[in-house]
């Protein structure tokens, strides 16, 4: 089973890829592919400092695309089994990779997020800290609450961050991000939502495992 990340970015992001590109490169598991899809990047020789182990791939244009665009167009060129979503200015636990992959072994686990550290700066510890074990709840978000954006569990309301999701290929197949203006900044959400409304389930790993990083210039979701 292949796992491919997409990284859906922009200018202002930008300095923000080598510490995401480092933690991935960190991984327990590494992926088979990454593709990042920038946008209003006006400088064509833009590369992060080194590949930092993974098969790489970028694609950068001068113009403006909305994060829906830009996820759509990383997560259409992947072709791996799984494809799984990580922002641009975020980093990942070096066991993220892992879990997922360990996650999707049961073949009724179609999508997957995952719990999250917020914090204002790179937590070393929390980057070199293993889990002991996956906790993996299994079609655990299935509900949409009235006034809630996003989707949530009928047992309680786990925390997770809709932006860090994974799943099988043909959900992207049948499902894209809403690329319009209204769905601007709400687009993980939507998606998310999106699909338990179609009748999926979402299924959850208790363990936190990527770092939400505050930044000043991050729009908020």
């Amino acid at each position: 089973m292949t796992l491919g990340i997409a990284i859906p970015t922009y200018k202002e992001h930008l300095p923000f890829l080598d510490r995401l590109l480092w933690s991935i490169g960190k991984s327990t598991v590494l992926p088979d592919e990454v593709y990042i899809s920038a946008s209003e990047v006006e400088d064509y020789s833009f590369y992060p400092e080194n590949d930092y182990g993974l098969n790489l791939i970028i694609n950068i244009t001068k113009n403006k695309r909305n994060p829906a665009h830009n996820t759509n167009f990383a997560l259409g060129n992947l072709t791996t089994d799984i494809y799984s979503v990580i922002g641009g200015d975020d980093m990942v636990h070096p066991q993220r990779n892992e879990f997922i992959l360990r996650a999707f072994e049961d073949k009724s686990v179609q999508i997957i997020v995952h719990n999250f550290k917020q914090s204002l700066d790179i937590d070393m510890d929390f980057l070199n800290t293993p889990h002991k074990e996956i906790t993996l709840m299994v079609d655990y978000i299935d509900t949409i609450l009235p006034n809630c954006i996003y989707p949530t569990s009928a047992i309680e309301q786990p925390t997770f961050a809709n932006a860090f999701i994974s799943f099988r290929r043909y959900i992207f197949d049948k499902f894209q991000y809403d690329e319009s203006v209204d769905a601007e900044f709400l687009e993980d959400s939507l998606y998310n939502r999106n699909l338990v409304m179609e009748g999926y389930k979402i299924s959850y790993i208790k363990e936190k495992l990527a770092l939400y990083l505050k930044n000043p210039i991050r729009p908020n979701k």
